[in-house]
């Protein structure tokens, strides 16, 4: 046999079926055809509540229960106010700046760190300046509280 010849015949056979079988999924010319489905307009994105909170409750409230800290303010966008305790580089990457701020009291250690803040923004301000900033909460604990995303506002 004629491999050639084999080879026509299953295309052929396997082009009558896939139009056979398309035919039977088309609707019947006489069915009602369907209503256009309703687009319903997108909702705009509401803005993200804020949470107000001071500084110093904000570090206090992990010194005294960090398990309940976290569950309080975990997922939730913060409007934290205090003073500047200082704008430094990170640790890790000397070409990050770190807004740190604290309650304003004498001997405080920890702080609220706030990352992401526009260079613009940590120009105008300096040590000793009263600041409120937004941000996400990420984590509180020993070393204080991380807040990404975050601006002056």
């Amino acid at each position: 046999m004629n491999t050639n010849r084999i080879v026509k015949g299953i295309a052929a056979l396997a082009l009558i079926a896939g139009v056979g079988m398309a035919g039977t999924a088309c609707a019947p010319a006489d069915a009602a055809p369907e209503p256009a489905s309703k687009s319903v307009p997108a909702k705009p994105k509401a803005k993200a509540e804020t949470t107000k909170v001071k500084a110093s409750t904000l570090i206090k409230a992990f010194e005294k229960n960090e398990l309940k800290a976290d569950k309080t303010y975990k997922g939730k966008t913060l409007e934290v106010t205090g003073v500047v305790e200082k704008i430094d580089t990170d640790f890790m990457d000397e070409d990050v700046y770190i807004l740190s701020v604290a309650g304003g009291g004498d001997f405080e250690i920890l702080t609220v760190n706030f990352r992401d803040v526009p260079m613009k923004q940590l120009d105008k301000l300096d040590t000793g300046d009263k600041v409120t900033v937004i941000g996400d909460f990420k984590d509180g604990g020993d070393l204080g509280v991380e807040i990404d995303h975050a601006h002056v506002k």
